[in-house]
């Protein structure tokens, strides 16, 4: 009987033990996306990657000032766009009597995705521009490579 009481007690410490581990991954993963500002986590990653490789290309000191110059200036721009547009945030404007207006919440949507999209292309073109012929063959082969 002590046996099997001990067997039964090592058991549930092991459970309690492996909840316990998991709870503490669980919660910092929530953690993580609780600290951050929307999907930041995820354009932060992307980010990280580009800044990797821009610091594989010896850049010149005025080669980086405007690579920096040109982040602040994007960086300014969303802020502004994101001001603008929490302002404008509504989801009356998509509810009528009859529903949901379809159409319009996807117009807004499509709007929104595009406009991002554009300052990414925006900021990874003025980041290019900066680079001499030779800086941007490698940045691709690098930006394919990882």
């Amino acid at each position: 009987m002590k046996i099997l009481k001990t067997a039964g007690l090592l058991v549930m410490a092991g459970v309690i033990g492996t909840m316990a581990l998991n709870a503490k991954e669980i919660k910092s993963n929530y953690d993580m996306f609780e600290n951050s500002k929307g999907m930041v986590h995820i354009f932060k990653a992307q980010k990280s990657k580009i800044r990797g490789i821009l610091k594989q290309l010896n850049l010149t000191k005025t080669q980086k000032a405007q690579i920096r110059e040109n982040r602040n200036v994007m960086i300014a721009s969303i802020k502004s766009k994101r001001a603008e547009n929490l302002k404008h945030r509504d989801i009356t404007k998509f509810i009528t009597v009859d529903g949901v207006n379809r159409d319009v919440m996807t117009k807004e949507a499509t709007k929104k995705v595009t406009q991002m999209v554009n300052i990414g292309a925006d900021m990874i073109d003025s980041s290019l521009k900066v680079l001499s012929m030779e800086q941007r063959k490698k940045f691709i082969s690098l930006l394919k490579a990882k």
